[in-house]
């Protein structure tokens, strides 16, 4: 089980961190093995891992970036202990954080199944790499087999998708556009109400705000 986040604004305040740090802390709930989160800020994508359950966004707040991504987990694929395992799974440009278990199987052979080659032992980077060779997300949320609610950054672009197995909800507060996984974690977090994303249909952050 994981928790992820996402944020997109036309121009970032401390209002919006201060939502982002709220969200983090509620998602706890969803995994304490592993946390990280990503931005993208002048053509460079950063990805930041911990073990610990981050209690700032120095590095964020202080970006330029109006794009952001998280991700926190109770370990279901990859050795938790091994930093590259965990999310959000980053390469070139992309960055995703996803909840769910695409596939059960040892490595070599989801590869195989996907002509995809991944670098990591998380089964998550099936929907990346699938990404990278140029599929679309909502072709690609019909072809994974099992469950999927996904976040991801696309330079400054944020995106969301999942399927009918895994929970994923928005609102939008203080002139910003966020997601996060359960209602509950919205509602405890900043008193949202929230939406549920439709599931199979690509979400794209930027068309709200």
């Amino acid at each position: 089980m994981c928790g992820i986040v996402a944020y997109k604004a036309k121009e970032k305040t401390s209002e919006h961190i201060d939502v982002l740090l709220k969200l983090i802390y509620e998602s706890k709930i969803r995994g304490l093995h592993s946390f990280g989160y990503s931005y993208f800020e002048h053509s460079i994508m950063t990805t930041i891992k911990t073990f610990t359950l981050p209690t700032d966004l120095e590095l964020f707040t202080k970006s330029s970036s109006k794009e952001f991504i998280y991700h926190n987990r109770y370990s279901t694929s990859g050795d938790w202990h091994t930093e590259i395992n965990g999310q959000p799974i980053t390469h070139r440009d992309i960055s995703i954080a996803m909840n769910g278990v695409v596939s059960m199987k040892p490595r070599n052979e989801y590869e195989k199944e996907y002509n995809i080659k991944c670098f990591t032992d998380n089964d998550s980077e099936i929907f990346l790499q699938l990404l990278l060779q140029g599929k679309d997300p909502e072709e690609i949320i019909h072809l994974i087999k099992g469950s999927c609610a996904v976040v991801w950054l696309d330079g400054n672009s944020v995106y969301a998708i999942r399927n009918s197995h895994r929970p994923l909800h928005y609102f939008y507060k203080y002139e910003a556009m966020f997601i996060c996984s359960t209602s509950d974690i919205a509602r405890r977090a900043v008193g949202a109400v929230t939406t549920e994303v439709k599931p199979y249909r690509l979400f794209d952050l930027g068309l709200y705000v």
